[in-house]
Protein backbone atom coordinates (compact mmCIF):
# COMPACT_ATOMS: atom_id res chain seq x y z
CA UNK A 1 0.00 0.00 0.00
CA UNK A 2 1.21 3.47 -0.79
CA UNK A 3 1.89 6.15 1.76
CA UNK A 4 0.60 9.66 1.09
CA UNK A 5 2.37 12.99 1.28
CA UNK A 6 0.95 16.47 1.63
CA UNK A 7 3.12 19.44 0.73
CA UNK A 8 1.97 22.59 2.46
CA UNK A 9 3.40 26.02 1.78
CA UNK A 10 5.36 27.31 4.77
CA UNK A 11 2.86 30.18 5.00
CA UNK A 12 0.27 27.54 5.99
CA UNK A 13 1.82 27.55 9.47
CA UNK A 14 1.24 31.28 9.75
CA UNK A 15 -2.29 31.28 8.29
CA UNK A 16 -3.36 28.27 10.40
CA UNK A 17 -3.93 25.68 7.63
CA UNK A 18 -1.24 23.37 9.03
CA UNK A 19 -2.77 23.43 12.50
CA UNK A 20 -6.30 22.96 11.10
CA UNK A 21 -5.15 19.84 9.26
CA UNK A 22 -3.55 18.49 12.46
CA UNK A 23 -6.71 19.19 14.51
CA UNK A 24 -8.96 17.63 11.87
CA UNK A 25 -6.70 14.57 11.75
CA UNK A 26 -6.78 14.34 15.55
CA UNK A 27 -10.60 14.46 15.62
CA UNK A 28 -10.89 11.78 12.93
CA UNK A 29 -8.27 9.63 14.67
CA UNK A 30 -10.05 9.76 18.03
CA UNK A 31 -13.47 9.36 16.38
CA UNK A 32 -12.25 6.16 14.69
CA UNK A 33 -11.13 4.72 18.04
CA UNK A 34 -7.39 5.47 17.70
CA UNK A 35 -6.59 2.82 15.09
CA UNK A 36 -2.93 1.77 15.37
CA UNK A 37 -2.54 1.68 11.57
CA UNK A 38 -3.39 5.38 11.20
CA UNK A 39 -0.69 8.01 11.78
CA UNK A 40 0.39 11.46 10.67
CA UNK A 41 4.11 12.20 10.38
CA UNK A 42 5.98 15.39 9.50
CA UNK A 43 9.37 15.81 7.88
CA UNK A 44 11.81 17.03 10.54
CA UNK A 45 13.49 19.47 8.20
CA UNK A 46 11.08 21.80 6.48
CA UNK A 47 12.33 23.97 3.68
CA UNK A 48 11.74 27.71 3.51
CA UNK A 49 9.02 27.09 0.90
CA UNK A 50 7.10 24.06 2.15
CA UNK A 51 6.31 21.66 4.94
CA UNK A 52 5.83 17.97 4.07
CA UNK A 53 3.45 15.68 5.97
CA UNK A 54 2.96 11.93 5.55
CA UNK A 55 -0.17 9.88 6.08
CA UNK A 56 0.03 6.14 6.70
CA UNK A 57 -1.27 3.81 3.97
CA UNK A 58 -4.70 3.25 5.55
CA UNK A 59 -5.47 6.96 5.74
CA UNK A 60 -7.91 6.64 2.84
CA UNK A 61 -10.13 4.47 5.06
CA UNK A 62 -10.26 7.09 7.84
CA UNK A 63 -9.54 10.58 6.49
CA UNK A 64 -10.38 10.65 2.76
CA UNK A 65 -11.79 14.17 3.15
CA UNK A 66 -8.45 15.47 4.47
CA UNK A 67 -6.57 13.73 1.70
CA UNK A 68 -8.77 15.39 -0.90
CA UNK A 69 -8.90 18.82 0.79
CA UNK A 70 -5.12 19.02 1.21
CA UNK A 71 -4.08 17.32 -2.04
CA UNK A 72 -2.46 14.16 -0.69
CA UNK A 73 -0.35 12.32 -3.27
CA UNK A 74 0.79 8.67 -3.18
CA UNK A 75 4.45 8.28 -2.23
CA UNK A 76 6.88 5.70 -0.91
CA UNK A 77 7.32 5.04 2.79
CA UNK A 78 9.21 7.91 4.42
CA UNK A 79 12.59 7.29 6.01
CA UNK A 80 12.07 6.83 9.76
CA UNK A 81 15.17 8.93 10.46
CA UNK A 82 13.76 11.99 8.71
CA UNK A 83 10.23 12.18 10.18
CA UNK A 84 8.59 12.75 13.52
CA UNK A 85 5.20 11.52 14.68
CA UNK A 86 2.63 14.30 14.74
CA UNK A 87 -0.34 12.16 15.70
CA UNK A 88 -0.87 8.44 16.25
CA UNK A 89 -0.60 5.79 18.92
CA UNK A 90 2.63 5.31 20.85
CA UNK A 91 4.83 3.08 18.74
CA UNK A 92 3.33 4.28 15.44
CA UNK A 93 6.85 4.72 14.09
CA UNK A 94 6.91 0.96 13.66
CA UNK A 95 4.60 1.53 10.67
CA UNK A 96 7.61 3.00 8.88
CA UNK A 97 9.53 -0.27 9.01
CA UNK A 98 6.78 -2.54 7.69
CA UNK A 99 7.34 -3.43 4.02
CA UNK A 100 4.92 -1.62 1.70
CA UNK A 101 4.04 -4.81 -0.13
CA UNK A 102 4.87 -8.39 0.57
CA UNK A 103 4.22 -10.76 -2.31
CA UNK A 104 3.57 -14.44 -1.80
CA UNK A 105 6.96 -15.35 -3.25
CA UNK A 106 8.65 -13.05 -0.74
CA UNK A 107 6.67 -14.62 2.08
CA UNK A 108 8.01 -18.07 1.15
CA UNK A 109 11.58 -16.76 1.08
CA UNK A 110 11.30 -15.10 4.48
CA UNK A 111 12.94 -17.26 7.14
CA UNK A 112 10.76 -18.33 10.04
CA UNK A 113 11.40 -16.69 13.37
CA UNK A 114 11.50 -20.11 14.99
CA UNK A 115 12.86 -22.53 12.40
CA UNK A 116 11.31 -25.95 12.45
CA UNK A 117 13.72 -28.69 13.40
CA UNK A 118 13.17 -32.39 13.77
CA UNK A 119 12.61 -33.24 17.39
CA UNK A 120 13.82 -36.58 18.70
CA UNK A 121 11.71 -38.03 21.42
CA UNK A 122 13.13 -40.49 23.91
CA UNK A 123 10.55 -43.07 22.84
CA UNK A 124 11.39 -42.84 19.13
CA UNK A 125 13.76 -45.27 17.52
CA UNK A 126 14.94 -42.90 14.77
Amino acid sequence: MAWYSIDMPEVSVINGAYHRLCREFQKAFIGAGAPPELALFACRKSSAERRRLYLSPNAGDYVPHLMEDYGAEPCSVPDAGTVTLVYGVPGAKSLLTVPETLSLSKQRDTPAIYPLTRVRHAASSG
